[in-house]
């Protein structure tokens, strides 16, 4: 059972009216509650309960009366004051009682002992009533008739106190909030090239999303609340975060209205990786007042995915075919072995030493002279692959986690046997560096100095070396 103590602080106000004529005085009394205090527009109070995290299950917030009521200059009060308290019965509400055992006009115990008290709201306001006579009676007046002695009566409405249990609950999460960049926020992701695409929010009530970053930035996402009761419409939100061994979390800040943008406390760092990533969601305070503790709200996991930098061409951020796709990232990262590889170099000769092990077909092509290359086709486990294929496929895997390449096709080199030349091949240049994935090379060459390479391919002196076109990813 969750109590709530509400006890009034009152101040009175006196008026000074003439001594002699019968005294009608008036005062002014305030609600007061020891919960943070929200001043809305309209002049209404709204006192908000503490997180459900901070409290026990007896835990009880005593408020005091500020003053006791105070008759105007030599007048006495007649007998105590008393309180006459009204309510919506939205909870139920008990007496308090003092140290004699006797009702405390000036308190009221609100008692929240259901899950269904939450997200309401109940009014609250009071009537405080009193008797003042003079201290020192006036004698009759000259003509005999009686002075100006009372009793006299005084009271006054309260303006009234709202106070609210709020409940809250996470709607959706979208981390891509900007399609078409990634300066800030996820990057574009579609299943394959036939789709589908992965639109945010990427964690909803209804199911999830996978998601990519790049490194160096610094994440923000749009979270959506749902708060209760609807006078209530900002919130302050933070997120712990656990699993992949990532550190960005997202940093306590308010929503500018039942929305918000939240960023990440760290950047990404550099480092390629896939798993699934856990943000345990916490809240407190409302509509810009601060409250007591945190609550609990959600715990929501995602897959999430960490490049080396923004996706090379030929992919794209944008809508359309070629924005990356998760297939071909799970095969860059689970197949071409890519997975924790923190510099672009290791990254390509772990990818170079992974592609070297398709079979070599020299009639077989995923990639067209026209720029075209059929991704979906090369990346499937039994697919056999030439030396055109294999720098497409380098250059394409490459590029998905933000390594920019230069693909190659080159004439007239030394085949893999003595006195023999190829009529073309094709490789990858990175830094001045040659990573070449065709498996029909007598050795692996990964990573060699350009000019080196050259010295063990013996070009023809009428050789001829120019780009290698990709356009499309198919």
């Amino acid at each position: 059972m969750l109590y709530f103590l509400l006890t009034r602080k009152i101040g009175f106000l006196f008026f000074v009216l003439s001594a002699f004529p019968l005294f009608a005085g008036t005062m002014e009394i305030k609600l007061h509650s020891d919960l943070p205090i929200a001043e809305t527009g309209n002049s209404e109070r709204v006192a908000i309960f503490n997180s459900k995290k901070s409290r026990k299950s007896e835990a009880k917030v005593w408020v005091t009366i500020e003053k006791k009521p105070i008759p105007r200059k030599e007048f006495i009060l007649v007998e105590p004051p008393k309180a006459e308290w009204a309510h919506g019965n939205v909870w139920r509400v008990e007496d308090v009682f003092d140290n004699k055992g006797e009702i405390d006009q000036f308190s009221k115990l609100v008692v929240l002992d259901k899950a269904s008290d939450w997200g309401k709201e109940d009014k609250f306001s009071a009537t405080v009533t009193y008797y003042q006579v003079r201290e020192h009676p006036l004698p009759p007046k000259r003509d005999g008739s009686p002075a100006d002695n009372g009793p006299y009566f005084a009271g006054s409405d309260t303006k009234s106190l709202v106070v609210v249990a709020p409940e809250v609950s996470l709607e959706s999460i979208t981390f891509n909030h900007v399609p078409g960049n990634s300066d800030s926020d996820g990057i574009d992701l579609r299943k394959n090239y036939s789709g589908p695409d992965f639109v945010g929010p990427e964690w909803s009530l209804t199911g999830t999303q996978p998601v990519a970053y790049r490194a160096g930035v610094r994440p923000t996402v749009k979270v959506d609340f749902k708060i209760r009761p609807s006078r209530l419409n900002r919130v302050r939100a933070k997120a712990e975060e656990s699993g992949m061994g990532l550190t960005w979390g997202i940093s306590e800040s308010w929503s500018t209205s039942s929305s918000g943008i939240f960023s990440g406390v760290t950047a990404v760092s550099p480092q390629i990786d896939k798993g699934d990533v856990s943000w345990k969601w916490a809240v407190t305070g409302f509509n810009g007042v601060p409250a007591y503790g945190w609550d609990d709200v959600r715990t929501t996991t995602v897959s999430v995915y960490k490049l080396l930098g923004q996706p090379q061409s030929p992919w794209k951020e944008g809508a359309g075919t070629q924005k990356p796709w998760t297939d071909a990232l799970d095969f860059a990262i689970e197949k071409c072995g890519t997975k924790g590889k923190l510099k672009s170099k290791e990254t390509l000769m772990s990818t170079t030493s992974a592609l070297y092990k398709k079979p070599y077909q020299s009639n077989s092509a995923c990639y067209n002279r026209s720029g075209s290359f059929k991704l979906s086709e090369y990346i499937r486990p039994e697919k056999n692959v030439n030396c055109f294929d294999s720098a497409a496929g380098l250059t394409i895997v490459a590029g998905l986690v933000g390594i920019h390449v230069f693909p190659r096709e080159q004439t007239w080199i030394q085949g893999p046997y003595p006195n023999t030349y190829w009529g073309e091949h094709s490789y990858v240049v990175f830094n001045n560096q040659v990573y070449d994935a065709c498996s029909a090379m007598s050795l692996l060459i990964n990573g060699v100095d350009f000019w080196l390479y050259q010295k063990l391919i013996k070009p023809r002196w009428d050789s001829e070396i120019k780009d290698l076109p990709i356009i499309e990813i198919k």
